[in-house]
This record gives structure tokens, C-alpha cells and sequence, in this order.
């Protein structure tokens, strides 16, 4: 799944933010612009680039159905568990 350019640059800026030293960050997203599939590249980009491993929390199991799957679209190879 290729991202939009909008997604690319949400997960540019999350991977630039972290470069600078981490801390505390925000992305804001409306309704229906991808979210999950940011979620996925960033977690692709954690697993493979800092070798680590991802923990997804979300309060609805209906979103938790759609980020796996996202994450799945994104990156096909992720070892996603429910």
C-alpha cells in the first residue's frame, strides 16, 4: 500500500520529531484520512529501523480490528497479534 502524500509527511515528521530526542508527540488527523495506515508505517519503521517492537492500545475493539489490519495492508510481513 502506497501512502498519500500527506501520510508520508505525517510519518516524516513523527520520524524527524524522535531524531531530535523523543519525548511527548501529537499528530492530528480528521475522520477518514488514514490514521491507521500512519500508525503502520510507523510501525514498520520502529520494528525495522530501531529493531523493537510495537504496543497498539486502543479502547474500542473495533479499532483494534482496523489498525491490524492497516498495519497489515501497510507493511504485509508484520507479526501483528490481537
Amino acid at each position: 500500500m502506497k501512502l498519500r502524500w500527506y501520510q508520508d509527511e505525517a510519518v516524516a515528521k513523527i520520524k524527524a520529531y524522535w531524531a531530535g530526542g523523543g519525548g511527548n508527540q501529537l499528530i492530528e488527523a480528521p475522520t477518514g484520512s488514514g490514521k491507521s495506515a500512519i500508525l503502520g508505517a510507523v510501525c514498520q519503521w520502529v520494528a525495522g529501523e530501531h529493531n523493537g517492537r510495537v504496543a497498539v492500545i486502543t479502547h474500542r475493539k473495533e479499532l483494534i480490528a482496523q489498525d491490524a489490519e492497516a498495519i497489515r495492508r501497510v507493511w504485509a510481513e508484520a507479526d501483528v497479534g490481537i
